[in-house]
């Protein structure tokens, strides 16, 4: 028994949404850390937020059916919405803190808060299209 395709797939190009924030203490405020005097900074990660909020598969859907049916259009979409949860998880007023704080911008911040403070964390992000 053999087979006749008789459709024409949809041609896919391997991409990879590559996101990054570029500041220096990027991994201490996603991961957490314990500084040398014994500080602790709780981890905020702000990606792991994102990703239980986002419905990935309904949005490539909807993005897949608003395109006219292109793979890469909606997976650019996607990505560029998702990077969008991310960084309004970061601007998002619910990370615990165990104190008040006086942040170098000169805002009070109290418990939950966001994680902005000078907005150069914020402002690092980049989303980059590899293929």
């Amino acid at each position: 028994m053999s087979w006749k395709l008789e459709w024409n797939p949809p041609s896919t190009k391997t991409m990879v949404a590559r996101y990054s924030w570029t500041t220096d203490y990027v991994v201490f405020v996603h991961e957490g850390a314990v500084l040398r005097n014994g500080t602790r900074i709780p981890a905020r990660p702000w990606t792991w937020v994102a990703i239980a909020e986002y419905d990935f598969r309904h949005q490539f859907a909807f993005f897949y059916n608003r395109s006219g049916s292109s793979l890469g259009d909606a997976m650019v979409s996607t990505a560029t919405e998702f990077g969008g949860v991310m960084q309004d998880a970061i601007a998002s007023p619910i990370w615990k803190w165990d104190n008040v704080t006086v942040r170098k911008s000169g805002e009070i911040a109290y418990s939950p808060r966001n994680i902005l403070d000078t907005k150069e964390l914020y402002n690092s992000y980049n989303l980059v299209f590899v293929r």
